[in-house]
């Protein structure tokens, strides 16, 4: 996750380093103990090689279907309300959220993404299908609990201890989610395009929603139930289908 707002882009603050370490971890393993090392079927393992077109528009629309639902119904509920747009007309804004969205799938999202999906989530899968994600995925929320309970700059809004608990909840379908178009397309850049796209979309569309009541953050963006809740519906989805797709494979082989 991105953890401040695009005008801190350019001057790297320590957060924003601390998204590269998955990468630099999974760099060093690949050299201390890896069986490929830097070898091209090393780097054919973290999925750097394939670029999974057809994932895109999954990796692009679902997170603006859960972010925008959440905050679709916080508005609805009266615990938001849209703030007054600048005067830039809608294709730039448009524009700006997709190049957002490619600065950070070549930067920030990259950097987390290679140590996550790229390098441990594979290995994992060793452990059993589901239990994979659910490892990946906690350990994904727990690297961000030293920035939420360190520092003021993420999950500003309402208890942090409760948002923190809500964001972990929220992160493992999403982190079934990206894995799952991970595994499928053997890309790592469909996950780090969903991960930039979620960032993306939070960061854009949540500046301009102002929350008017204590309930807010409970329903919408990172924190809200509304985005867990569809989330969770399409890891469910995508882990039925999986759960399909190795049963035919298993009743083949015998």
């Amino acid at each position: 996750m991105v953890m401040a707002g695009s005008a801190a882009v350019v001057a790297l603050g320590w957060h924003q380093l601390l998204m590269f370490v998955p990468a630099l971890t999974a760099l060093v393993m690949m050299l201390v103990i890896g069986r490929d090392g830097y070898t091209r079927d090393g780097w054919r393992r973290l999925g750097l090689g394939r670029a999974g077109v057809r994932r895109w528009p999954a990796a692009l629309l679902l997170p603006a279907a859960a972010l925008g639902g959440g905050y679709l119904a916080a508005t609805a509920a009266g615990a938001a309300a849209p703030e007054p747009l600048p005067g830039a007309p809608g294709a730039a804004r448009a524009l700006n959220y997709l190049l957002l969205v490619a600065f950070y799938t070549f930067t920030f999202s990259l950097g987390e993404e290679v140590g996550w999906r790229g390098y441990l989530l594979p290995r994992l899968m060793a452990f059993g299908h589901r239990r994979g994600h659910l490892i990946c995925g906690l350990a994904w929320a727990a690297f961000h609990y030293p920035v939420i309970f360190l520092s003021d700059l993420y999950l500003p809004d309402g208890n942090r201890l409760l948002g923190a608990g809500l964001f972990t909840l929220m992160v493992l379908p999403l982190s079934v989610v990206i894995g799952e178009l991970r595994l499928r397309t053997d890309s790592l850049w469909v996950a780090s395009l969903m991960h930039s796209a979620h960032n993306a979309f939070d960061e854009v569309v949540g500046s301009q929603v102002r929350m008017t009541a204590p309930l807010g953050p409970y329903l919408a963006g990172e924190t809200g139930i509304v985005t867990l809740l569809i989330y969770l519906a399409a890891a469910l989805w995508l882990l039925h289908r999986s759960g399909r797709r190795t049963g035919r494979a298993a009743r083949s082989a015998a």
